[in-house]
């Protein structure tokens, strides 16, 4: 009724309800204003959660009824053979309805009997190709920085000998400059008036073979009853292995061959007294055979390869076998199944390359005798102290090649590949000594120096002729060379067309020979 009575009144509420109503709205965000823009802060966070909910659909959401599985009942979750997950009531509905059944997903062949349920509550697989990748870069960077390192360390020390060859080039081009003069009126003044040295000159005296096959490698002369044996491969169609082949020195004709052995005999030594011949080979085993009846009187096999052998200087039963693992044993011909005693060198695994038996020496400090070892690696001298053996290593480096002991001349010569420090092969002559402090010395006579190259372990020796010289081949120039060890001068060179594996002088019928062995033949060269 007052609003009937007061119309203006009316009017007035009206538009302050209006009023009201706009300020709520506006209050409330629901304002019809199109052109109002909404915060950036505000959209950023939406477009998150929006992403973030979208992720975390991600996985749990089945590809056919974009339903969320679960992990009992008919969307149970499974897998197909190929890996993708659905739903099973889902899957099973789409195999059963496709006449070419594949997976949904990937479209490979599928079966209902391929589904295999996951006993998962939830299942949430972490994308960590990105962490994987990084890993492998990591380790290819590692690699790559290992390798520039051993580089780096290789040109360093590669870069200390050049030096130290620097310098001693330097030393030796101002010692020249200085007595350059001099020096060359004293060369002319010996050239003139110093007798003329007559050249020692070789030519091959017989050549035969002894093997079709390539299968020698080392071979031992016994002057007294003039033979030979060389180690060889068989012949005979029966017995593929290998054996020792009988040569005569007096006619140069093989006389029989003795099979020994499967696998290639690495060493050969006639019996200082008895007619016996003792063999190592690469089969694990040694044999000692008698060479008059042909017939193996005594064999015993190991557990590695035998790479050496050597008779005792003193006890003829007591012989010694050199193996590829680094250790030596010791053997007596009444009992050659068990050995009498093991010389072994912690820390050096290389094979025995070669073995010599030094008799006592009372002058030289070693009354009992001793062995020496000679590895691949390093070189050792087992004293014999009666009941043991006292080991010592000799100050020579490696790598080896081989080792010969004169017995007359009382000198030790062992062959070396060039290494790190010497870019040469070497032929040291040396005499052991025993200082009163128990100290063993090496009293080096020569180093001969070779070929740059050497990859086969030749066997070089001791020769006579009027002078002790050394022979030894050298591959790089592939030749046989011989160094005087009264003068250390090179006095010969024997040129080969075959690799030749194994030197040895003889003296026989008052004529000295130099007998070199290939993988076929053998030569034998005589002094003019």
């Amino acid at each position: 009724m007052l609003a009937q009575n007061f119309p203006d009144l009316q009017q007035s509420n009206a538009d302050d309800d209006d009023d009201m109503t706009l300020s709520i709205d506006s209050l409330s965000g629901n304002s019809c204003d199109q052109n109002l823009v909404k915060p950036t802060g505000e959209t950023n966070v939406e477009t998150e959660l929006t992403k973030n909910t979208d992720d975390d659909d991600d996985g749990s959401l089945c590809p056919i009824c974009l339903d969320n599985w679960t992990n009992s009942g008919d969307r149970r979750i499974c897998a197909l053979k190929c890996g993708h997950v659905f739903c099973y009531k889902c899957v099973y509905r789409w195999l059963d309805t496709q006449q070419q059944k594949s997976c949904p997903t990937c479209k490979k062949p599928a079966s209902k009997s391929e589904i295999r349920l996951i006993y998962a509550k939830k299942l949430i697989a972490i994308d960590n190709s990105e962490l994987e990748i990084m890993k492998e870069r990591l380790y290819l960077t590692t690699e790559e920085k290992n390798r520039l390192q051993v580089d780096l360390a290789n040109y360093v020390t590669r870069e200390g000998v050049l030096k130290q060859e620097i310098s001693s080039l330097r030393t030796q081009i101002v010692e020249l400059s200085k007595n350059r003069i001099q020096g060359c009126s004293d060369s002319m003044y010996n050239k003139k008036y110093e007798p003329e040295k007559r050249p020692i000159k070789l030519y091959t005296d017989k050549s035969m073979e002894i093997c079709r096959h390539s299968g020698c490698r080392v071979f031992d002369t016994n002057t007294q009853i003039d033979l030979i044996i060389a180690s060889s491969k068989s012949p005979i169609d029966l017995f593929s292995g290998f054996g020792i082949k009988k040569v005569d020195m007096s006619t140069y004709k093989p006389l029989a061959f003795i099979p020994l052995h499967s696998q290639q005999i690495r060493d050969v030594h006639f019996h200082p007294i008895n007619r016996w011949v003792l063999t190592a080979s690469m089969d694990k085993s040694f044999r000692i055979v008698d060479i008059h009846s042909n017939v193996v009187i005594s064999s015993s096999m190991l557990s590695m390869p035998l790479w050496s052998t050597c008779w005792d200087s003193t006890d003829p039963n007591l012989f010694y076998i050199g193996t590829q693992t680094g250790s030596a044993f010791k053997y007596d011909v009444r009992n050659v199944q068990e050995p009498v005693s093991t010389l072994s060198v912690p820390g050096d695994m290389s094979p025995v390359v070669s073995i010599a038996s030094i008799p006592p020496t009372t002058e030289d400090g070693i009354p009992c005798g001793a062995l020496i070892l000679c590895k691949l690696n390093s070189l050792w001298l087992f004293e014999d102290c009666r009941n043991d053996y006292k080991r010592d290593t000799l100050p020579l480096s490696g790598p080896f090649i081989s080792m010969k002991y004169n017995s007359s001349l009382k000198q030790l010569l062992v062959s070396s590949r060039p290494n790190n420090v010497v870019s040469h092969t070497r032929h040291s002559v040396f005499t052991l000594n025993k200082t009163s402090e128990g100290e063993v010395v090496c009293n080096t006579t020569h180093t001969f120096l070779g070929g740059r190259m050497q990859m086969l372990l030749s066997k070089s020796c001791f020769i006579s002729n009027q002078q002790d010289y050394v022979a030894a081949y050298e591959e790089s120039m592939k030749c046989i060379v011989l160094w005087s060890i009264n003068t250390g001068e090179r006095v010969a060179v024997v040129s080969t067309n075959d690799a030749v594996l194994d030197l040895n002088g003889i003296c026989y019928n008052n004529e000295n020979y130099l007998v070199s062995l290939t993988q076929r033949k053998m030569d034998f060269l005589k002094f003019v």
